[in-house]
């Protein structure tokens, strides 16, 4: 992720470098809190657009910490959506003690996928400030294995979809009260916040800038466009009302792990539980 504070904000955006070292500062604290005595060494910062992500080892164990910034995209934070620096920190504080903040969700959704037992996915390792450590998966992404070879797109996605089974049963909507479900991470939200009105189109206009020549950026975009479209106009049709079931809800490729292999079962990382139709997993 680019580090960069493009702002159409007016004011003081938040340093990047000011933020990274704030949450590194609080996820040292945080495996202080939950593991005392034990050394705490900071590895690798993993780029993220949602959250401020590292690894990190605890009396030899290896973890990852995330850490979330008032529950938005850290992109947003560093454009200043949430304010200057002083502001976003005056805010978080009070962010992380409330018992819905984000990561308090996602950790109570991996605690009770884990009671599942289906899907696979990652270990809880603990919570505190508003730090959520979870347990390293070994093994290539659903990305990697699609790069690597795209014939097997078929067999994996339904090997997919073949764990997803049990959480799109109608029964097992009972198992989470609507308070937990993280909708900010929903396909029809982030649809909606990525491509809807002037910063849609801003969005779409920058697309690439940074990675890809002219040439190819003038017909990634323009293909978009199209897509982004008919989207809107299929909206209406595709969020009609319809059975809810719980669904997993952030299925990116990089949060699905394939431990044993690409004929193995996945292990999903990431949850956004929400109740809706299935079709949701499936975009």
């Amino acid at each position: 992720m680019s580090t960069a504070a493009v702002s159409t904000f007016p004011g003081p955006v938040p340093d990047a470098a000011e933020v990274f070292a704030f949450a590194s500062d609080e996820i040292s604290s945080a495996a202080a809190e939950l593991w005392p005595g034990a050394d705490v060494e900071m590895s690798a910062h993993i780029p993220s657009v949602t959250g401020y992500v590292h690894r990190v080892r605890v009396g030899g164990r290896e973890l990852y910490a995330k850490y979330s910034f008032l529950g938005m995209s850290l992109v947003s934070i560093l454009r200043g959506v949430a304010g200057d620096w002083a502001e976003v920190q005056r805010t978080q504080a009070g962010y992380v003690q409330l018992p819905d903040a984000l990561l308090v969700r996602e950790g109570a959704q991996l605690r009770l996928l884990a009671d599942l037992g289906r899907p696979r996915v990652c270990e809880a390792a603990g919570l505190a400030r508003g730090v959520l450590f979870t347990v390293p998966v070994p093994g290539p992404t659903l990305a990697a294995l699609l790069l690597r070879d795209p014939a097997s797109t078929t067999g994996l996605f339904e090997s997919v979809f073949a764990d997803l089974h049990r959480l799109h049963r109608s029964r097992t909507t009972q198992r989470m009260a609507p308070a937990g479900a993280i909708s900010e991470r929903s396909v029809a939200a982030t649809f909606q916040r990525k491509f809807n009105g002037i910063s849609g189109q801003t969005y779409l206009s920058r697309l690439g800038a940074e990675r890809c020549t002219d040439t190819d950026r003038a017909e990634v975009t323009a293909l978009l466009r199209a897509v982004v479209a008919r989207l809107h106009r299929m909206r209406l049709t595709a969020l009609a009302p319809g059975q809810a079931v719980l669904t997993y809800g952030d299925l990116k490729p990089e949060h699905l792990v394939f431990p044993d292999g690409a004929g193995g079962r996945p292990v999903l990382i990431d949850p956004g539980l929400l109740k809706a139709r299935s079709s949701v997993d499936a975009a």
